[in-house]
């Protein structure tokens, strides 16, 4: 077993979803297995949370990254005056990140082009680049340790998780806040929709509906005094993470849970997926538990009823159902989180949660 100082734990959160904002709010709702009832985030200012006098320049995405980051921060019950922000990184994964900064950026390009503009502003650049979705919150916050964008599919935010947990276990930062991302725009529903026949996507069933999300968490070594006033929302145990050639079949689940002995994973008393419960992908990774785990097969969850698909948020907030889950046992239990892209990208990451969390 790894020693304490190698350990590292999950102590915040900072969440904005259709559903709400914070934590607690979510737990509630994801107790009452209530349906999101708008596909996008309402009642969001970014006034509120941001000192920074010049916004326009940022998409809406990066804007709630800031926030989030630093709700996170404020969610983990720790001082920013006693953290050192060189070792303070951010890392946060995306499939299409500020893509209604992109959009406005090419309208004006045509504009330009029609009206003979010797060139363009400067302030277009903060909100097209893809990295400002974790670059922004570094430099709002003064955070100058790792920073990092992912961008592998579906799998993007819960991929930016584990990369911020290889930050601190290699000792490149002592704090990361890493998670996933995605923002709602009408060029994505209009693509999705033409793709609603492929097979790969159809078969996530009912559930499939795009939504949007900001989803980050504040992780740290274990050892961490800083952190100490309030238990942890989780310890990590282990992750895997990779590539299947074959793509997504269905049997997805099965196949990824090969990479993972259980004497990683296991024993496992939650299982959270990217399916909705009662879709075909739902009885695919069911099925797929009951042969991976030989006794006492774990519970099968999945969220995509509650949120929507998020795209490269999905498996972050596969993560924060982990930890919000109140189901039954004692008051620390084992969930494994999956998150699986149809182009074969997969992460599995699993946590020793604490239900005891104040």
């Amino acid at each position: 077993m790894p020693s304490l100082s190698d350990q590292v734990s999950i102590s915040g959160i900072g969440i904005l979803s259709p559903l709400g904002a914070g934590p607690a709010q979510h737990r509630c709702a994801l107790e009452r297995n209530l349906q999101a009832r708008t596909l996008h985030i309402d009642g969001f200012r970014a006034s509120d949370y941001i000192k920074r006098r010049y916004l326009r320049p940022l998409d809406d995405v990066t804007l709630r990254c800031i926030a989030m980051s630093a709700e996170a921060i404020r969610d983990a019950g720790v001082a920013e005056s006693g953290l050192d922000p060189s070792r303070i990184g951010v890392v946060v994964g995306s499939m299409y990140a500020g893509i209604g900064c992109i959009f406005n950026f090419k309208q004006a390009c045509f504009q330009s082009r029609a009206e003979a503009y010797l060139g363009l502003s400067p302030l277009y650049f903060p909100g097209i680049v893809f990295n400002s979705l974790s670059g922004q919150p570094a430099i709002e916050l003064k955070y100058t340790g790792p920073n990092a964008v992912v961008n592998a599919g579906f799998t993007s935010g819960l991929l930016a998780v584990i990369k911020g947990i290889e930050y601190i276990r290699s000792g490149q930062a002592d704090v990361v806040i890493a998670g996933g991302a995605e923002m709602h725009h009408p060029y994505l529903q209009e693509k999705y929709e033409r793709r609603h026949a492929d097979p790969r996507l159809a078969a996530v069933g009912s559930g499939f509906k795009l939504a949007e999300a900001v989803c980050l968490f504040v992780m740290h070594r274990a050892d961490d005094a800083r952190f100490g006033s309030r238990a942890p929302y989780a310890s990590v145990c282990s992750w895997r993470c990779g590539f299947l050639p074959e793509g997504y079949r269905g049997d997805g689940l099965a196949k990824a849970l090969t990479c993972m002995s259980e004497t990683e994973y296991g024993p496992v008393d939650t299982l959270v997926t990217c399916s909705c419960e009662g879709s075909p992908m739902y009885e695919h990774e069911r099925a797929s538990i009951d042969r991976a785990f030989t006794t006492a097969p774990p519970r099968l969850l999945g969220n995509k009823g509650n949120f929507g698909h998020t795209l490269g948020a999905s498996g972050a907030l596969n993560l924060l159902q982990g930890l919000l889950d109140s189901g039954g046992g004692s008051t620390e239990r084992r969930t494994l989180v999956n998150s699986l892209d149809p182009n074969g990208n997969f992460a599995l990451l699993s946590v020793r949660r604490r239900l005891d969390h104040d």
